[in-house]
């Protein structure tokens, strides 16, 4: 009787470390595919930050010309129309023209679109801007603008960084020498170092 009695409690023992061993083996493991899993994640989280730049731009150029925009240096929230738009008074106002996009940057499911932005308000001044928009599938919003020149011709914008949230972009622009006059045409190329931070433009620290 006492034989058998200690024969069941040498089985429950047993038992009792095999359950334990069991448990312990699973929760190894568990950890072990959720690490895994958390390495495999990491770089696809981190390639949503990659910029890419986009070569078609004009997959975007009609949504941009038909937008709202805030006219540069002024707190006037008006719609483009086919790229134009007036706004104010005779007096007190004038005509925005979206000249050209110049670039495009894929920063994961958001694209920023640079352009070319002119602004004329009396006088003979045309007053060249680049603008950053931000396009999210087919909604476009107007985020900042940046001055770069008075009857300047923007060429183009390019940037060297491939995955930062805030990045440097280059223009390159068609300007004047110093002692040119206005109505000449721009022939030398310049570059104007900006950078985008938060989706606003900020000029380069010297």
């Amino acid at each position: 009787m006492l034989h058998t009695h200690w024969h069941s409690h040498r089985h429950t023992a047993v038992l009792f470390f095999l359950v334990f061993g069991l448990v312990l083996l699973v929760l190894y493991f568990s950890g072990s595919v959720s690490q895994v899993v958390k390495n495999d994640t990491s770089p696809a989280i981190q390639s949503s930050e990659q910029i890419q730049a986009i070569d078609d731009l004009s997959v975007y150029e009609k949504n941009i010309k038909n937008s709202f925009i805030t006219v540069p240096d002024t707190n006037i929230l008006i719609s483009l129309v086919d790229g134009r738009v007036s706004y104010g008074t005779t007096l007190d106002g004038g005509d925005v023209t979206l000249i050209k996009l110049i670039g495009a940057y894929r920063k994961g499911s958001v694209v920023h679109v640079v352009a070319d932005m002119a602004v004329q308000s009396g006088g003979t001044g045309v007053f060249h801007y680049v603008v950053l928009f931000d396009v999210v599938k087919e909604k476009v919003t107007h985020r900042s603008s940046y001055f770069i020149g008075d009857r300047v011709v923007l060429m183009g914008a390019t940037t060297s960084a491939t995955a930062v949230s805030t990045y440097p972009l280059t223009i390159r622009y068609l300007d004047r020498a110093e002692d040119d006059a206005m109505v000449e045409d721009p022939t030398i190329e310049k570059t104007m170092d900006i950078t985008i931070t938060d989706g606003v433009f900020v000029q380069n620290e010297l």
